[in-house]
This record gives C-alpha cells, sequence and structure tokens, in this order.
C-alpha cells in the first residue's frame, strides 16, 4: 500500500530561497570559511521555529473549536 506524502510546496519553496539566500550571503558576502555548515544550522534552526509555531497554531485552533462548541451547546 502506497503511502501519499503531502508537501506543502509554499513552505517548501520558501525555505528553498532563504537557504540559497542564506548559501549566498555568507559565501560571498561575508567570505566565511563553512558557509555550507552556517547555512545548515540556520536551516535547522528555522525548522525548530516552524515547527513551534505549528504547534503552537494547531493549540489555538484547538482552542478556537472548543469554545465554538460550547458556544453552539448554549444555543
Amino acid at each position: 500500500m502506497k503511502q501519499k506524502i503531502d508537501i506543502d510546496w509554499k513552505k517548501f519553496i520558501g525555505f528553498a530561497f532563504v537557504i540559497g539566500l542564506i548559501y549566498f550571503i555568507t559565501s560571498f558576502v561575508l567570505h566565511l570559511v563553512h558557509p555550507l555548515l552556517i547555512t545548515v544550522g540556520i536551516l535547522l534552526l528555522l525548522l525548530v521555529g516552524d515547527h513551534y509555531a505549528q504547534v503552537a497554531d494547531q493549540k489555538l485552533a484547538e482552542k478556537r473549536r472548543k469554545k465554538d462548541e460550547e458556544k453552539n451547546r448554549e444555543e
């Protein structure tokens, strides 16, 4: 059985653009010795931040949904 992978292409393109921009800045503008390592480190920080932003957004959506359900029950 094949699983379908759901990819958010807008986010993927955005991260690819940010990675390219960071690599360009670290290698050509700042002339750093290991621009790839710095780019990977910044990418990991961005991915962790994105994960926690999604978790917080899901919690807020769940609270709103529960609040709306309670409001509908009262009516």
